[in-house]
């Protein structure tokens, strides 16, 4: 884990804490509104359909994280800044939100496709801070999800990779905030018998 805004004027190992355990999990489901733009082509390859499709994406999601140290989280340099934060050694938070995007995808003649989907959301949960006091605060959180895909999709067989960007915001108060991030790519092969 690393400090965003770490001073130069510090001791640079400072900047990276080997000490910090972190855990998210999260899922969220997505609608699509028309019939034409289906997941299914994309992730699962059971469909297929040429040409150009779109739609408008609503869903919801749900999160969960979890960070834990051997020390405190704030550093000593910024103990003033945030003075309710002190002597907190591991942090938790639950919610969930509402996502709103748009997915479009092109497959062409030749049964190579390309696809592009983008969804935001805004949320509400609870922060548990493991302090002296054990407190509990309420919490907004946004997210972005961006997902690229291109691939083949034959009538025997099938490849192609999938690529997502999953950011989340979690703010505690007007000047502090978490933001848990994953990058992650798919590579897929299948064959139909």
């Amino acid at each position: 884990m690393y400090i965003e805004n770490y001073p130069s004027s510090l001791p640079q190992q400072g900047k990276k804490r080997g000490d910090v355990k972190l855990t998210f999990l999260g899922c969220y489901i997505n609608y699509t509104f028309f019939e034409e733009f289906s997941f299914n082509e994309i992730l699962k390859q059971s469909e297929r359909r040429l040409g150009f499709s779109w739609s408008p994406l609503d869903g919801i999601y749900y999160d969960y994280f979890n960070f834990n140290s051997n020390g405190n989280l704030i550093p000593q340099n910024r103990a003033n800044e945030f003075p309710e934060f002190l002597r907190i050694k591991s942090s938790s938070y639950s919610g969930g939100g509402i996502l709103a995007g748009i997915g479009a995808k092109y497959c062409f003649s030749i049964k190579i496709y390309v696809s592009a989907s983008l969804s935001l959301g805004y949320g509400k949960g609870r922060l548990k801070m493991n302090a002296e006091n054990n407190s509990s605060k309420f919490a907004s959180n946004s997210k972005a999800i961006v997902k690229l895909a291109f691939g083949f999709n034959g009538d025997n067989f099938g490849c192609g990779i999938i690529g997502t960007s999953e950011e989340s915001n979690y703010r505690i108060n007007g000047s502090a905030s978490i933001t848990p991030f994953a990058n992650y790519i798919e590579f897929f092969i299948l064959f139909r018998f």
